[in-house]
């Protein structure tokens, strides 16, 4: 079989769409890893929004709710972005500090999103893989939008995206962890999970701050 110019040109022009059409996966969203810890990632980076029972959230005067697990995030490619992220083998104390949380520094890592999370090149203990739970969706179409989950029947008050109600970050931190358990998992008020971070919350508002509406 004879393979002529154009034929070639048409080989070439086709492989060039395939990479054209090579499914997005947006990387904004909420991430769990080791320890029940949730990262949420939007355009300023990638905070710190629950510790669950991860060691990082063992002194809050040095890393609290909201901090910066990664910065400096930039895309780089389709489903790839370069970031700093907290490198773990210099952050913890010793056994003789009762394994508090002293210090920490951040490394670079390469990040490849996935349609159920994201995979890091800077590998930690924990999080080769971070497991995505909610967010703006999956793939992103030819007209640039985004296809995502619906919100699920755990509470009447669910949104599409959650909003922060308050200026506090732990606040904020704990009825966006109340929104993912009842809008996105569809989990009810009596679920241990909700009523955990519902105690949170409520314990940490003061009369000035409103009700977290996923708590009620």
């Amino acid at each position: 079989m004879l393979f002529t110019l154009s034929s070639c040109e048409k080989i070439s022009e086709e492989l060039d769409q395939a990479d054209e059409v090579l499914e997005e996966f947006d990387i904004e969203g909420m991430y769990e890893t080791f320890g029940d810890m949730i990262i949420t990632i939007d355009e300023d980076g990638g905070k710190v929004t629950y510790f669950g029972t991860n060691d990082l959230g063992t002194n809050p005067s040095v890393f609290s709710i909201g901090g910066l697990y990664f910065k400096d995030l930039q895309k780089t490619g389709t489903n790839k972005y370069k970031a700093k992220i907290i490198q773990s083998d210099v952050r913890w104390s010793n056994a003789q500090l009762k394994n508090v949380l002293q210090s920490y520094t951040y490394t670079d890592t390469e990040i490849t999103v996935e349609e159920d999370g994201l995979t890091l090149s800077e590998v930690n203990d924990w999080d080769i893989h971070f497991n995505k739970i909610s967010g703006a969706g999956g793939s992103t179409g030819d007209n640039g939008g985004s296809t995502g989950g619906t919100g699920g029947t755990g509470s009447t008050n669910c949104s599409s995206t959650f909003d922060s109600y308050t200026n506090d970050a732990q606040l904020d931190a704990y009825c966006g962890y109340a929104w993912m358990y009842r809008c996105q998992q569809g989990k009810s008020l009596d679920d241990p999970a909700v009523k955990a971070v519902c105690t949170y919350y409520n314990d940490l508002k003061t009369s000035s701050a409103p009700d977290c509406p996923y708590c009620k």
